[in-house]
């Protein structure tokens, strides 16, 4: 009775507190009138911090203050501070005009560089702005200039940890790997505000988001009036070719807003060369050498086209479609030279492999805004259909020719409910509903002399969830907790059922050392869950070459991963996080021999028991004089890893670092120096050895910053990457050269035209797709 009296008792003051409480909203600008972001805006009464705020690209900050007189302070590197006494009585609903004069010295590059990466309390946030070091950039480069940020062919990791979700104004982009990337590559930073970095996701994103959320927030546009983008970059070198253009157009009238965009991306020439060499652990079992090279080629084309209807000042109502289509194909000639016994032999073989891609997919989504202060209902619904197609030739002197034909086909639907109330007083209660229904089907045949009947895969997976969360700010405190409840069921052909439910639990506290959060520790845990990517489990056998085959694994379970860190903010932007994550049954790419042919290598996905990855990260943005700029990314792991639970740990020390350094040219002109190193990397029985590259880019704008070119060198000194395997017979060294991976020029044209007012540019969100990137291909390892 004591507790239940206690709770009413607490209801009733917190009721009160918000009746008492206003909102304050304003704009701050300089002198002539430009918008001043991101400035840090607080409300004291005394030297008791009440609340804060970050302006946004516009300039504009909300925030909920007591009644009476307080204290409004603004602060930005680049001006001078900014503090006035205001009432809050009465003032909800009037906007502030504030006015920050400049600092006495002269900060050009200053004003724009000062505070270009911020750490807030749970993200990263890095300002676009105009400074020449963005222009011309795509996504996938802009993406490489965000803390602890990495962008490869393999997809986006954070601070290590590979499979980072990307979204668009709350749009979950559908692709990883090469795929993603790709698309990556159609924005462009004319279009883009800010990054926002999430080393750790809440329950929101749902569990399976190991490797952290990337939000990408689009600038604001034109009211009654139109942007447009159009860009063409063409890459080329000794053996590579490619080109890839794009153009998108946003306008608005009344109470609609339309997108629409299109992108290609065209290869033209992709000539690789591979070369591998065994060494077997009984020196009397012979010698092994195998070359090939590969003549990859690529036609990828997508559409977009959305629009949002404002049925009145607090309700959207948006609808989005989706269409690509893409096709590769990659001719290889392999030469292998085997002795064995005294007896020594050489095969030819020839590889035809294409694969064509089909992709539509559509959205709509409804949002009511309750309130002026974030308060929100939504509902969004998403669907995806994939389909895959491949062929495969192969003849080889060994006496052998053989046909493979695959078929797949995912299609994924997805309705995610959601509900947001903030309160004035800081408290923000959120909570959502989520269903997610899979479909995948696959199958292969093989045509050739020997009989095989094939197979096929078909099964439905369902996902239901359910999450709620809960953000309080106590003075100079900041707790956020969520919790988030998934069922899955599964059921296929032949019999094939699994149901199970499972709990995903998450934590944030913040904690600031000085009212205007100079200095702040931030310490985060949370559980996760990483199901198989579909194309694992397709139990397919793929050849490679005359002694290489790669397949998957239907028995795969899935990874759970429980994430912990601790990270030291110093003056918003100099970080230093130590942290771990710990995986149980990590799904690893495992080199075998065949038991029917041992001199035949077998790449398979199988679950580890354990595997931890202890991690220390510095994100340190340094000028060292006017005008330049140097971001420095350092991460060291510890990676302990067991097989199986009876095996013994064993440890590797693992290093990335990535240091860019920018510098401000005179007549708009901009140079760009980036260096990337990764340590031998271990992955089971497999990995990849130490790599060092060097990247230098040059941009020149004209035509009052509405033209820029680029020229580019990429992997100025030309480092392939080399692979490594081990298995009970040999361990094997693969080297790869050319094509992606060897020196290439980069040329790149890029023009924004804009006209009308500034509005927010908008798209249509889709559901929460965390299973609809299972869909992607696996990347062959060679």
């Amino acid at each position: 009775m004591r507790y239940t009296l206690y709770m009413v008792a607490l209801a009733a003051a917190m009721l009160a507190h918000e009746a008492r409480a206003q909102e304050v909203r304003g704009r701050v600008t300089d002198a002539e009138g430009r918008a001043v972001e991101p400035a840090t805006v607080a409300v004291f009464r005394g030297d008791r911090q009440l609340a804060a705020d970050v302006t946004d690209t516009a300039g504009r900050f909300r925030l909920a203050a007591p009644d009476g007189p307080y204290t409004l302070r603004v602060r930005h590197m680049a001006y001078r501070p900014l503090d006035t006494l205001i009432s809050a009585r009465g003032r909800s609903g009037d906007e502030l005009s504030l006015v920050m004069a400049e600092a006495s010295v002269g900060l050009g590059e200053v004003t724009v560089q000062a505070e270009r990466i911020v750490r807030e309390a749970d993200r990263f946030v890095v300002h676009v702005g105009d400074a020449p070091a963005m222009a011309g950039r795509d996504g996938a480069e802009l993406l490489r200039t965000a803390p602890g940020v990495w962008v490869t062919d393999d997809g986006v990791s954070v601070n290590g940890a590979a499979g980072a979700r990307v979204y668009v104004d709350d749009r979950e982009l559908r692709l990883s790997g090469r795929a993603l990337t790709a698309y990556l590559r159609t924005l462009r930073a004319a279009d883009v505000a800010r990054l926002e970095v999430l080393p750790q996701a809440d329950a929101s994103y749902g569990a399976d988001v190991r490797g952290g959320v990337v939000r990408i927030v689009l600038r604001r546009r034109r009211e009654r009036g139109m942007d447009a983008n159009v860009s063409v970059e063409t890459d080329f070198g000794r053996q590579y070719g490619g080109v890839r253009p794009s153009a998108s157009v946003r306008a608005h009238a009344g109470r609609w807003t339309w997108h629409a965009s299109a992108a290609g991306d065209h290869l033209y020439k992709g000539i690789g060369q591979l070369s591998a060499e065994r060494f077997y652990v009984n020196r009397e079992a012979g010698s092994f050498a195998s070359q090939s090279v590969t003549d990859g080629r690529r036609r990828n084309v997508t559409g977009r086209v959305g629009a949002i209807f404002d049925a009145n000042p607090r309700t959207s109502i948006g609808a989005e479609a989706e269409l690509s289509r893409g096709r590769e194909t990659e001719p290889s000639e392999v030469e292998t030279v085997v002795s064995q016994h005294g007896r020594l032999r050489s095969i030819s073989g020839h590889y035809d492999r294409e694969e064509t891609d089909r992709t539509a997919a559509a959205a709509v989504n409804v949002t009511h805004r309750t309130d002026t202060i974030g308060s929100r209902l939504k509902l969004v619904a998403d669907y995806t259909d994939r389909s895959l197609g491949g062929e495969t030739d192969e003849r080889s002197t060994a006496g052998w020719m053989n046909r493979d034909l695959t078929a797949s086909r995912y299609r994924v639907l997805a309705i995610d409910a959601s509900a947001v109330r903030v309160f004035r007083s800081g408290m923000r209660l959120s909570a959502g509903a989520k269903y997610t229904r899979n479909r995948m089907r696959d199958s292969v045949r093989r045509e050739g002399p020997a009989s095989d009947p094939g197979f096929l895969t078909d099964y439905t997976e369902q996902i239901a969830a359910g999450y709620a969360s809960l953000a309080l700010e106590l003075g100079r405190l900041s707790l956020t907790a969520g919790l988030r409840a998934e069922w899955t069921h599964t059921a296929g052909r032949e019999g094939m059922r699994r149901a199970y439910a499972d709990l995903f639990e998450n934590a944030t506290a913040t904690y600031a050392f000085d009212p205007m959060r100079l200095f702040m520790l931030v310490a985060q845990y949370a559980r996760n869950v990483e199901r198989p990517n579909f194309r694992y489990l397709n139990p397919r056998r793929v050849r490679s070459s005359d002694f290489a085959y790669i397949e998957g694994n239907p028995a795969l379970r899935p990874t759970y991963i429980r994430r912990l860190s601790l990270t030291a903010v110093w003056h918003y932007r100099y970080t230093l996080t130590v942290g771990g994550n710990l995986h149980r049954d990590l799904v690893r790419e495992e080199a075998h021999t065949d038991a029917s042919a041992p001199e035949v290598r077998i790449v398979r996905p199988e679950n580890h028991d354990r595997e931890n990855h202890w991690f220390v990260a510095l994100s340190a943005p340094l000028r060292p004089m006017r005008g330049w700029e140097l971001n420095a990314n350092l991460v060291g792991v510890r990676q302990d890893l067991r097989n199986t639970s009876s095996d013994p740990w064993a440890t590797h020390w693992l290093g990335f670092a990535r240091l860019t350094l920018g510098v401000t040219l005179p007549r708009d002109a901009y140079a760009e120096l980036t260096y990337n190193a990764s340590s031998r990397l271990h992955s089971a029985n497999t990995g990849v050895e130490p790599r060092h590259t060097f990247d230098v880019v040059l941009k020149k704008q004209f035509a009052d910053h509405r033209l820029t070119v680029t020229l580019g060198l990429s992997n100025i000194f030309d480092r392939g990457v080399t692979y490594f395997s081990h298995t009970e017979r040999f361990d094997e060294r693969t080297s790869v050269s050319g094509g992606s991976a060897g020196r290439r020029v980069t040329v790149g044209l890029h023009y924004v035209l804009r006209s009308g007012k500034s509005v927010k540019s908008r798209t249509v969100e889709r559901a929460s797709t965390d299973d609809t990137r299972r869909m992607d291909r696996v990347k062959n390892e060679k």
